[in-house]
């Protein structure tokens, strides 16, 4: 299974004290793929807690990966694999499905055949609350 996750925006708050441009909030997406293709994702956001102006880093110099970790590092290591463990489940759920689609039983012209379910095959989602940061 892969992993990724891409950062769709911050807020930011113009002054903070006596910083500027702080990210407050990640608004984030993880996607897992598996060797067979099958997706599904997960977003939410998450707040950081007040950074230290000894080892702030200017708004200008952030990468997505510096945000990525920050998410990481607030969610915690526990809440991080849940995140992946779900995005597993929902993909067992699109490989062995518990429902299927098909058309309705009157539907079908020649009652002594048995219609085949169809798969639907699609993205999972589902949407995380604001996590605040713990401190």
């Amino acid at each position: 299974m892969k992993y990724k996750w891409t950062i769709s925006s911050v807020d930011v708050a113009p002054k903070n004290g006596e910083l500027t441009k702080v990210i407050k909030t990640a608004h984030w997406r993880l996607t897992g793929t598996d060797d067979d293709g099958l997706t599904a994702e997960i977003y939410g956001a998450q707040g950081f807690a007040e950074p230290d102006p000894a080892s702030y880093t200017p708004y200008e110099a952030v990468t997505e990966s510096d945000v990525i970790s920050w998410i990481q590092d607030s969610m915690g290591e526990d809440e991080v694999e849940n995140r992946y463990n779900g995005l597993d489940r929902a993909i067992d759920e699109l490989r062995n499905p518990k429902i299927v689609s098909g058309p309705p039983p009157w539907v079908i012209s020649d009652p002594r055949t048995t219609p085949e379910l169809v798969e639907e095959p699609g993205i999972i989602a589902s949407s995380e609350p604001i996590t605040e940061p713990t401190n």
